[in-house]
């Protein structure tokens, strides 16, 4: 699952600065319960439709028929051209990931006005969130004394 998430959230993940990559990691290791796992394998199966339905539009061209009746009996046909319903369906697959983020609190960058800015935070924070015990070396200590 968090290649999947991965993936999702950053496509091939060239780019991604390592920081955002922890994050996605340490939100994943950090899901509660069950109840939470399932929400997230629900909205990620939502992301993977909306995906696919991207890759099949082909050559589609949607049709809706309209009939009004009364004194005059008129019917209406609309179509949509495929890159309009392309369209329709990248901005529905934005949604499902956007959506995907924010049950995980991180950071996403498929979506071109992503609100990376809100998920930010400071330096310390990312060193408080490696996993491990925190540094006690005391040699080092004084190293960094020594030098400052």
């Amino acid at each position: 699952m968090p290649s999947a998430v991965a993936f999702t959230l950053w496509g091939t993940g060239a780019g991604i600065p390592a920081g955002d990559q922890v994050r996605i990691e340490e939100a994943i290791n950090t899901i509660p319960d069950d109840v939470a796992l399932g929400y997230i394998v629900k909205q990620l199966d939502r992301c993977d439709v909306a995906f696919n339905q991207i890759a099949d539009a082909g050559n589609v061209q949607v049709v809706a028929g309209e009939l009004y009746s009364g004194d005059i009996n008129r019917s209406v046909l609309r179509s949509q051209k495929n890159f309009q319903v392309v369209e329709l369906y990248w901005k529905r697959y934005f949604l499902e990931v956007d959506q995907l983020a924010r049950t995980l609190w991180c950071p996403e960058f498929r979506t071109p006005d992503s609100d990376y800015y809100r998920y930010a935070r400071s330096g310390g924070e990312y060193v408080k969130s490696l996993p491990g015990t925190a540094g006690t070396n005391g040699d080092a200590l004084l190293i960094v004394q020594m030098f400052a």
